[in-house]
Protein backbone atom coordinates (compact mmCIF):
# COMPACT_ATOMS: atom_id res chain seq x y z
CA UNK A 1 0.00 0.00 0.00
CA UNK A 2 1.47 2.98 -0.81
CA UNK A 3 1.17 5.96 1.76
CA UNK A 4 1.07 9.41 0.53
CA UNK A 5 2.86 12.22 2.89
CA UNK A 6 2.05 16.12 2.93
CA UNK A 7 4.70 18.07 2.23
CA UNK A 8 5.49 21.33 2.39
CA UNK A 9 5.69 23.09 -0.86
CA UNK A 10 8.82 24.51 -2.07
CA UNK A 11 9.20 28.41 -2.28
CA UNK A 12 12.55 30.07 -3.71
CA UNK A 13 13.84 32.28 -1.15
CA UNK A 14 17.38 33.17 -0.14
CA UNK A 15 16.66 33.90 3.45
CA UNK A 16 14.89 30.52 4.54
CA UNK A 17 14.43 31.69 8.09
CA UNK A 18 12.37 34.54 7.45
CA UNK A 19 9.06 32.52 6.27
CA UNK A 20 7.21 36.29 5.23
CA UNK A 21 10.09 37.04 3.01
CA UNK A 22 10.13 33.85 0.92
CA UNK A 23 8.68 34.06 -2.32
CA UNK A 24 6.87 31.38 -4.14
CA UNK A 25 8.07 29.43 -7.48
CA UNK A 26 8.56 31.93 -10.08
CA UNK A 27 8.02 34.74 -8.29
CA UNK A 28 10.18 37.91 -9.11
CA UNK A 29 12.47 39.20 -6.18
CA UNK A 30 10.69 41.47 -3.55
CA UNK A 31 11.55 45.30 -3.88
CA UNK A 32 14.50 45.71 -1.18
CA UNK A 33 16.43 48.94 0.23
CA UNK A 34 17.72 51.64 -1.51
CA UNK A 35 19.84 50.53 -4.48
CA UNK A 36 23.33 50.40 -3.63
CA UNK A 37 26.01 49.02 -6.30
CA UNK A 38 28.10 47.18 -4.51
CA UNK A 39 25.67 45.66 -1.95
CA UNK A 40 23.59 44.20 -5.17
CA UNK A 41 26.87 42.99 -6.64
CA UNK A 42 28.00 41.12 -2.67
CA UNK A 43 24.67 39.57 -2.58
CA UNK A 44 24.57 38.43 -6.56
CA UNK A 45 27.57 37.24 -6.11
CA UNK A 46 26.88 35.28 -2.83
CA UNK A 47 24.07 33.38 -4.35
CA UNK A 48 26.37 32.84 -7.48
CA UNK A 49 29.17 31.09 -5.60
CA UNK A 50 26.81 28.96 -3.50
CA UNK A 51 27.21 25.05 -4.46
CA UNK A 52 24.89 22.53 -4.54
CA UNK A 53 24.83 21.07 -0.90
CA UNK A 54 23.53 17.37 -0.78
CA UNK A 55 23.36 17.78 3.00
CA UNK A 56 20.93 20.75 2.80
CA UNK A 57 17.14 19.48 2.85
CA UNK A 58 16.28 22.94 0.69
CA UNK A 59 18.69 21.60 -2.12
CA UNK A 60 17.38 17.97 -2.16
CA UNK A 61 13.66 19.37 -2.10
CA UNK A 62 14.53 21.70 -5.17
CA UNK A 63 15.69 18.77 -6.61
CA UNK A 64 12.58 17.11 -5.98
CA UNK A 65 10.84 19.43 -7.44
CA UNK A 66 12.72 19.15 -10.37
CA UNK A 67 12.02 15.69 -10.42
CA UNK A 68 7.91 15.91 -10.35
CA UNK A 69 8.08 18.74 -12.98
CA UNK A 70 10.22 17.08 -15.47
CA UNK A 71 8.05 13.91 -14.93
CA UNK A 72 4.56 14.45 -13.48
CA UNK A 73 3.62 10.99 -14.69
CA UNK A 74 0.16 10.32 -15.16
CA UNK A 75 -2.58 9.22 -12.94
CA UNK A 76 0.30 8.74 -9.90
CA UNK A 77 3.57 10.66 -9.67
CA UNK A 78 6.95 9.25 -10.39
CA UNK A 79 8.40 8.65 -7.24
CA UNK A 80 11.29 10.47 -6.30
CA UNK A 81 14.92 8.76 -7.91
CA UNK A 82 17.61 10.24 -6.07
CA UNK A 83 19.83 8.55 -9.02
CA UNK A 84 18.92 7.01 -11.73
CA UNK A 85 18.24 6.34 -15.69
CA UNK A 86 15.42 8.76 -15.95
CA UNK A 87 17.36 11.97 -14.85
CA UNK A 88 19.75 11.42 -18.51
CA UNK A 89 15.96 11.94 -20.28
CA UNK A 90 15.66 15.45 -18.83
CA UNK A 91 19.58 15.80 -20.22
CA UNK A 92 21.90 15.15 -17.50
CA UNK A 93 24.83 13.35 -18.14
CA UNK A 94 24.44 10.29 -15.96
CA UNK A 95 22.13 9.04 -13.47
CA UNK A 96 23.50 11.23 -10.80
CA UNK A 97 22.58 14.74 -11.67
CA UNK A 98 24.46 16.32 -9.05
CA UNK A 99 27.84 15.52 -10.69
CA UNK A 100 26.53 18.13 -13.45
CA UNK A 101 25.34 20.70 -10.80
CA UNK A 102 29.30 21.28 -9.73
CA UNK A 103 30.05 23.16 -12.21
CA UNK A 104 26.77 26.17 -11.61
CA UNK A 105 25.91 25.32 -8.45
CA UNK A 106 22.81 25.70 -6.64
CA UNK A 107 21.45 28.56 -8.83
CA UNK A 108 22.10 26.56 -11.82
CA UNK A 109 19.36 24.22 -9.80
CA UNK A 110 17.13 26.62 -9.64
CA UNK A 111 17.49 28.15 -12.93
CA UNK A 112 17.18 24.33 -14.76
CA UNK A 113 13.85 24.06 -12.29
CA UNK A 114 12.34 27.02 -13.76
CA UNK A 115 13.08 26.43 -17.22
CA UNK A 116 11.39 23.31 -16.94
CA UNK A 117 7.95 24.87 -15.23
CA UNK A 118 8.19 27.81 -17.97
CA UNK A 119 8.66 25.60 -21.06
CA UNK A 120 6.97 22.41 -20.40
CA UNK A 121 5.86 20.69 -23.63
CA UNK A 122 7.89 23.47 -25.18
CA UNK A 123 10.87 22.22 -25.10
CA UNK A 124 11.56 19.40 -22.36
CA UNK A 125 9.20 17.55 -24.34
CA UNK A 126 11.87 17.43 -27.04
CA UNK A 127 13.96 14.07 -25.95
CA UNK A 128 16.75 14.84 -28.16
CA UNK A 129 17.10 18.17 -26.45
CA UNK A 130 19.69 18.22 -24.17
CA UNK A 131 17.43 20.03 -21.31
CA UNK A 132 19.47 20.25 -18.03
CA UNK A 133 23.27 20.35 -19.57
CA UNK A 134 22.43 23.23 -21.94
CA UNK A 135 20.66 24.80 -18.55
CA UNK A 136 23.62 24.72 -16.52
CA UNK A 137 26.13 25.53 -19.01
CA UNK A 138 24.17 28.85 -19.63
CA UNK A 139 24.01 29.41 -16.30
CA UNK A 140 27.79 28.98 -16.17
CA UNK A 141 28.35 31.16 -18.99
CA UNK A 142 26.09 34.28 -17.63
CA UNK A 143 27.95 33.14 -14.45
CA UNK A 144 31.10 34.10 -16.02
CA UNK A 145 30.35 37.27 -18.44
CA UNK A 146 28.99 39.10 -15.88
CA UNK A 147 32.17 38.11 -13.52
CA UNK A 148 29.65 36.57 -10.64
CA UNK A 149 31.81 33.49 -10.28
CA UNK A 150 35.42 34.44 -11.91
CA UNK A 151 37.26 30.80 -10.94
CA UNK A 152 34.37 28.97 -12.72
CA UNK A 153 35.77 26.66 -15.50
CA UNK A 154 33.91 26.81 -18.59
CA UNK A 155 34.70 23.38 -21.18
CA UNK A 156 32.19 23.75 -23.99
CA UNK A 157 33.95 24.97 -27.39
CA UNK A 158 35.32 28.59 -27.33
CA UNK A 159 34.40 29.14 -23.99
CA UNK A 160 38.02 31.03 -23.37
CA UNK A 161 36.84 33.95 -26.04
CA UNK A 162 33.86 34.57 -24.66
CA UNK A 163 34.49 38.55 -23.23
CA UNK A 164 33.21 39.50 -20.06
CA UNK A 165 30.40 41.95 -19.63
CA UNK A 166 31.51 45.63 -19.46
CA UNK A 167 30.78 47.93 -16.30
CA UNK A 168 28.08 49.62 -17.63
CA UNK A 169 26.01 46.40 -18.47
CA UNK A 170 26.68 44.61 -14.77
CA UNK A 171 25.24 47.66 -13.52
CA UNK A 172 21.84 47.57 -15.64
CA UNK A 173 21.99 43.78 -14.88
CA UNK A 174 22.14 44.99 -10.84
CA UNK A 175 19.92 47.39 -11.42
CA UNK A 176 16.77 45.11 -13.06
CA UNK A 177 17.37 42.91 -10.19
CA UNK A 178 17.06 45.20 -7.86
CA UNK A 179 14.60 47.36 -9.39
CA UNK A 180 11.37 46.26 -10.84
CA UNK A 181 10.56 42.76 -9.44
CA UNK A 182 12.54 41.05 -12.32
CA UNK A 183 15.00 37.97 -11.47
CA UNK A 184 16.95 39.98 -14.63
CA UNK A 185 19.94 36.99 -14.42
CA UNK A 186 16.73 34.12 -14.83
CA UNK A 187 15.01 36.12 -17.33
CA UNK A 188 18.64 36.55 -19.58
CA UNK A 189 18.81 32.65 -18.85
CA UNK A 190 15.40 31.56 -20.10
CA UNK A 191 16.11 33.65 -23.47
CA UNK A 192 19.21 32.35 -23.99
CA UNK A 193 17.73 28.64 -23.17
CA UNK A 194 15.15 29.35 -25.71
CA UNK A 195 17.56 30.58 -28.33
CA UNK A 196 19.54 27.45 -28.09
CA UNK A 197 16.35 24.96 -28.43
CA UNK A 198 14.78 27.18 -31.54
CA UNK A 199 18.33 26.38 -33.12
CA UNK A 200 18.52 23.07 -31.79
CA UNK A 201 15.43 22.36 -33.86
CA UNK A 202 16.32 24.18 -37.00
CA UNK A 203 19.15 22.01 -37.17
CA UNK A 204 17.35 19.07 -36.70
CA UNK A 205 15.14 20.36 -39.26
CA UNK A 206 17.91 20.86 -41.74
CA UNK A 207 19.34 17.24 -41.01
CA UNK A 208 16.30 16.02 -41.92
CA UNK A 209 15.93 17.72 -45.18
CA UNK A 210 19.41 16.72 -46.21
CA UNK A 211 18.72 12.79 -45.52
CA UNK A 212 20.75 12.74 -42.65
CA UNK A 213 19.67 10.19 -39.33
CA UNK A 214 18.70 12.58 -36.12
Amino acid sequence: MTTLVQRRAFTFSDDVDRVSHREPLLAAPLPGPEFNSMTSLEALRGKALAPFDEDNPRHILVLETLWHCAFPGGDYPQRFQRRGEMWKELGFQNVDPISDLRGGGFVALEHLVRFVVRSRGAVVGDASFPTAIASISVTAMLLRHFGLHPTLLLTFPGAREQPESSTAALRNLLELQHGNGTDALQALHYSLMMRLARAWEELGDLQLSRGVPP
